[in-house]
């Protein structure tokens, strides 16, 4: 395509590309973020040494607190979970906690020492809140 052929195209085309370009270029920016994984076993005890639980939502029910694929404000949203959800606490980097939880009050698997470090799997649900939401009850 020639740079006259180019500049040929109709006005309708040029609003499209012009309009895209806020869109392609957000998502090649949110796509250089890859998730971190929660990293269970790091100390010698249990595979996630402390419990804690989710305070200090609003005082609407509906509250939320969203769940993230990193320890970050950047990363994805993978998930929500609500004021007084237990989570096992089993890392942290720069103001975030790296969490295990279950919705269904299921074994996590994270209540026994792992033989080494090793990013959680499942069976229950990982990913990354604000650490000032996090409350520590034991551990």
């Amino acid at each position: 395509m020639t740079v006259r052929r180019f500049i040929s195209l109709p006005r309708r085309a040029w609003i499209l590309a012009v309009a895209l370009v806020p869109v392609i270029l957000a998502g090649a920016a949110f796509g250089d973020l890859d998730s971190v994984p929660v990293m269970a076993g790091q100390d010698s005890g249990d595979a996630c040494g402390s419990w804690g639980q989710i305070v200090g939502l609003a005082d609407n029910p509906d509250a939320v607190l969203p769940v993230r694929s990193g320890p970050g404000p950047d990363y994805p949203v993978i998930d929500e979970i609500k004021e007084g959800q237990g989570v096992s606490m089993c890392d942290r980097k720069k103001g975030w906690e790296g969490i295990v939880y279950s919705k269904k009050d299921q074994a996590c698997g994270v209540g026994t020492p792992w033989p080494e470090p090793r990013a959680y799997s499942g069976p229950c649900k990982s990913g990354w809140v604000e650490r000032k939401y996090v409350d520590l009850v034991a551990g």
